[in-house]
């Protein structure tokens, strides 16, 4: 007798925990919020802040992390824009109580998200799916959870005519980096090469040390844990390089990713592969190189597959990165 009542016991405290919501399921969308305060707020480095929320999250839930949190960055200051004025509205029908919501950047970062998740990721051009509804109440204080349903629900233009966007806001951009661009670009390049910093990326760059796959090589092993084929090729610009035609994923899940500096693979962009191959015929046996501006170190490492007994002296003046 006294077993089973310590088993409903336990059973009943569990059951108290979820209700009273002392247990908290962490999901993409919650942690996503997380990373949007940290990096726009806290001034935190994109990927220290996504690292340490990735970390917390079952490996196939960080893909989505991953897509949620560049994206909804790449896209904040138009998707804030677009939302100012159906905030707006709720403050107005619900009265000054609702000020603080509208005020708080915690609401504003998980609206956006919202937004992104129903636009980019949903395909919805309208009020947000019931679906995005959900992610975002369960991602927030339940004393919040009504003010952001409201908004969500709404039309994305309320129903009106799109609001009026400052040139920086359609190109999702800060004035002052929008007003420091056009002024550096060349007559007339602004404009043309601008719309392209909206563009979401179609692949991941990989540099692979030649000493353990040549990039066809890696591209079959790829396939031999289960991506599709055709999913990678060889770079064309970079001789170690491969492209991943593949959606934001958890990078560390790829083969020959670590979290050292000694990993055989690393994420790095195909034209900084490029330049540093360019480089590589200018370094010979034993050569002595110094990399003046080196974190946080991709093409010192780039450098060594091609002149592997090379030596360089990496400096930096951020002793952090």
């Amino acid at each position: 007798m006294s077993k089973a009542k310590g088993i409903l016991a336990t059973t009943h405290s569990t059951v108290q925990k979820v209700l009273t919501g002392r247990r908290k399921v962490i999901s993409p969308f919650a942690s996503a919020t997380r990373v949007l305060q940290s990096v726009i707020h806290d001034k935190t480095a994109l990927t220290d802040a996504f690292t340490a929320e990735a970390s917390k999250l079952p490996a196939r839930e960080r893909g989505r992390l991953r897509e949620l949190c560049s994206g909804s960055l790449r896209h904040y200051h138009r998707l804030d824009a677009e939302l100012s004025p159906l905030v707006e509205r709720e403050v107005f029908l619900e009265g000054d109580s609702a000020r603080r919501y509208a005020d708080d950047p915690t609401v504003r970062n998980l609206l956006v998200l919202a937004r992104y998740q129903s636009e980019h990721m949903e395909g919805n051009t309208g009020a947000c799916s019931a679906k995005t509804r959900a992610h975002a109440a369960a991602a927030c204080d339940p004393s919040v959870g009504g003010f952001v349903d409201a908004v969500l629900r709404q039309p994305r233009h309320g129903g009106r005519k799109p609001p009026r966007l400052t040139a920086a806001a359609r190109l999702s951009l800060p004035e002052w980096l929008h007003g420091a661009l056009k002024a550096d670009a060349p007559p007339g390049a602004f404009g043309r090469y601008a719309p392209l910093l909206l563009d979401r990326p179609d692949a991941l760059g990989l540099n692979v040390r030649p000493a353990r796959w040549s990039p066809k090589d890696y591209c079959a092993a790829l396939v031999a844990e289960g991506w599709p084929v055709g999913s990678a090729a060889p770079c064309a610009l970079a001789p170690h390089g491969v492209l991943l035609k593949s959606r934001p994923r958890d990078v560390a899940s790829l083969p020959g990713v670590a979290g050292d500096g000694n990993a055989p693979v690393f994420v790095q962009d195909a034209v900084q592969q490029w330049g540093v191959a360019a480089l590589a015929p200018f370094v010979g046996s034993n050569a002595s190189v110094l990399d003046a501006c080196a974190a946080p170190g991709g093409k010192a490492r780039a450098l060594l597959h091609h002149a592997a007994d090379a030596r360089i002296t990496a400096l930096d003046r951020s002793a952090r990165k």
